[in-house]
């Protein structure tokens, strides 16, 4: 690869040649002029290499997709599916209609538009919450010959039917599988949201930059949870917070959270003991999914928990779960939770409003994934006129690589994975018509590790670190 200083460098070399030049005419310089010539030879050869290698590689770019349209059966006239699994019950009905109303019409449109004579159908089904139903389902969309699908929502779902897509030659897209413990390079396993390799990190920053010097964590056991609380405790320790015990870790099947909050309770009065009674220097992480507001319901119960400020990832930012099953203990704990940012395009609150429309429900950027995961996939089999799964797979990073979606620039990086954008900051707070509502208060930026917090739209003050 050609570096910046690299580029640079031969920039100068450039002007220093035609200085010689120019002071060729001159025999005073004559010597130098010759010797700066010898100096230049390498970066000159290397530079019309690296050129030659560029264009022999876009000429293979370009010929990519058409030698796989013409290895590949015609798709003309045909019905493709697509499969689609809910990762839970929740989501399932919301999607479901999102799907049918929304994303399969505008893909059948585009397809009509290009005279192709393909249509596109979803076959969706319901994971309801557990990985070993998700791989049924797997085996039953190979079984009816769906390999191409949209699925493993949460990560153990998907890295739970990983070893059967690999080996029957599927491809799967997420759209919200997040965990950084599974940022994999050459499988058939692609993630249309960013995993969480910047969330651990985002997380420590920005509870550190809140004021929290102990921490109280309760987290869902599984690759998610793991992979995060992993990777944040040592930022965290290094910023110079501490943990308030060990990590707390509740069975991702649980439905049942009073044993776990009382460990938190019992730390979250050793910590406030610790901090001389400054309930402000203490907080509470939680790293769970759709089970979030039973923990929140259950977590009322134990004031010493509950009366501290409670954070989160992206599996409690935004959540209409919260909202319609615990609003007024999120509005207590406030739950500042870390959410990818949602792109500030026509493109994206169009389909929000029309998301909206069709479902009656909060739009996230998860939805948004969820579209353009259908978008690539779709494009990919239009561009190479096959569905074959391995075909598709080859075609799939180029086609990300030169579309912009309603979540942005859906580039994907060596890992199968989209890069992070900023994380916006998601607390709950009572609404005026509505018990709870989501409010946006800061925006963390991975590449400076800062926190910026709208101090105006809060109605308290942080103290900080």
């Amino acid at each position: 690869m050609l570096t910046m200083s690299t580029t640079r460098t031969l920039a100068v070399v450039v002007v220093l040649v035609a200085a010689s030049l120019a002071g060729g005419a001159y025999a005073g310089y004559q010597s130098g002029y010759n010797e700066s010539l010898l100096k230049l030879a390498p970066d000159v050869q290397r530079l019309t290499e690296i050129n030659a290698n560029l264009t022999i590689v876009n000429a293979n770019l370009t010929r990519v997709n058409e030698v796989l349209r013409k290895a590949a059966p015609s798709i003309a006239g045909k019905t493709v599916r697509i499969g689609y699994i809910a990762p839970e019950t929740g989501t399932y009905t919301s999607t479901k209609a999102f799907i049918e109303k929304v994303i399969q019409p505008d893909l059948n449109a585009y397809a009509s538009s290009l005279g192709s004579g393909v249509s596109f159908e979803f076959i969706i089904e319901n994971a309801e919450g557990k990985a070993a139903t998700h791989l049924e389902l797997v085996k039953n969309l190979h079984n009816s010959g769906v390999d191409v699908f949209i699925g493993g929502g949460w990560t153990s779902q998907g890295t739970g039917s990983l070893n059967y897509v690999n080996a029957n030659k599927m491809l799967m897209v997420s759209p919200s599988s997040t965990s950084p413990t599974y940022a994999l390079a050459n499988d058939r396993f692609y993630r249309m949201s960013p995993a969480d390799n910047a969330l651990p990190l985002a997380l420590a920053d920005v509870i550190w930059s809140y004021g929290i010097e102990e921490l109280v964590i309760i987290q869902r056991g599984d690759s998610y949870g793991d992979g995060i609380v992993n990777l944040m405790v040592p930022i965290f320790t290094a910023n110079g917070g501490a943990l308030a015990g060990p990590v707390i870790r509740y069975a991702a099947e649980a439905t049942e959270f009073s044993d776990y909050l009382m460990q938190g309770s019992t730390q979250a009065e050793e910590a406030i003991t610790r901090m001389g009674g400054d309930t402000s220097r203490v907080g509470v992480l939680l790293l769970a999914f759709d089970e979030a507001p039973t923990i929140l319901k259950q977590a009322s119960q134990y004031d010493a928990l509950y009366n501290l400020t409670w954070f989160g990832g992206d599996g409690t930012a935004k959540s209409q779960a919260i909202i319609d099953n615990s609003p007024l203990e999120a509005n207590h704990i406030k739950l500042f939770s870390l959410l990818a940012r949602s792109p500030d395009s026509i493109k994206y609150t169009d389909l929000e409003a029309r998301y909206v429309a069709a479902t009656g429900e909060d739009f996230s950027i998860y939805r948004a994934y969820l579209n353009d995961a259908a978008w690539v996939l779709a494009r990919s089999i239009l561009e190479i006129g096959s569905d074959n799964a391995t075909r598709v797979a080859a075609a799939l990073p180029g086609v990300c690589e030169n579309f912009y979606g309603a979540t942005g620039w859906c580039r994907l990086n060596k890992y199968g994975d989209r890069a992070p954008p900023p994380f916006d900051i998601w607390y709950y707070s009572p609404g005026t018509v509505v018990p709870s509502k989501s409010l946006s208060v800061a925006t963390y930026y991975p590449d400076t590790r800062a926190t910026s917090w709208n101090m105006e739209a809060l109605d308290f003050k942080i103290k900080g670190p």
